[in-house]
């Protein structure tokens, strides 16, 4: 492998242990010492530059108080994986998924992921849920609002929508951010 390029799996791993740290408000160094590890340790798994194992991903993620969560997948089911982290508003979107999934289908969405501030780990008091779906041909703009009406009564918390047709090229942010709910 060149150096300086981690693989795919490395960098999940090292966004997934960032957004852990950060959800915690923890410094690099602070982890490190809960883990028992060095802070230069931290920053190379959360660059990449060095691969992190599902052992010391749990044991990092462990130290911040959060668990990785296995969920398993439909049956069949492609695409990238579910958010693995346990936290506020990831922990309601796992405990209500079926639901959540039920009412996007109602609306004409599919494909729904999950982006921004609650994937990222930089969650706080004031965030919404930042979703990313497809809607299906000849569904139109009163469908989106009705999903987003539902959505937000059935989390009880504020949830913005945006459509995967509606992605400008400025908006790759969006996609490389997004997780599959």
């Amino acid at each position: 492998m060149e150096q300086g390029k981690s693989r795919p799996q490395s960098r999940t791993g090292a966004r997934l242990l960032r957004a852990a740290r950060n959800s915690a408000g923890l410094s690099q160094a602070e982890l490190a010492r809960r883990a028992g590890t060095t802070q230069s340790s931290v920053s190379a798994y959360e660059s990449g530059a060095k691969d992190l194992n599902v052992e010391t991903l749990a044991r990092l993620i462990a130290a911040a108080d959060m668990r990785i969560l296995a969920v398993p997948s439909e049956r069949g089911e492609q695409g990238p994986p579910r958010a693995p982290i346990e936290g506020r508003l990831l922990g309601l979107l796992a405990d209500r998924r079926e639901q959540i999934l039920r009412v996007a289908e109602r609306h004409g969405a599919s494909g729904v992921r999950v982006f921004g501030s609650v994937v990222r780990g930089e969650e706080n008091a004031d965030s919404d849920i930042d979703l990313l779906v497809d809607m299906a041909p000849g569904r139109s703009l009163l469908d989106e609002v009705r999903l987003v009406r539902e959505l937000t009564q059935l989390l009880g918390v504020r949830v913005d929508v945006v459509t995967s047709g509606g992605l400008l090229d400025r908006d790759q942010h969006v996609l490389a951010d997004a997780v599959s709910l």
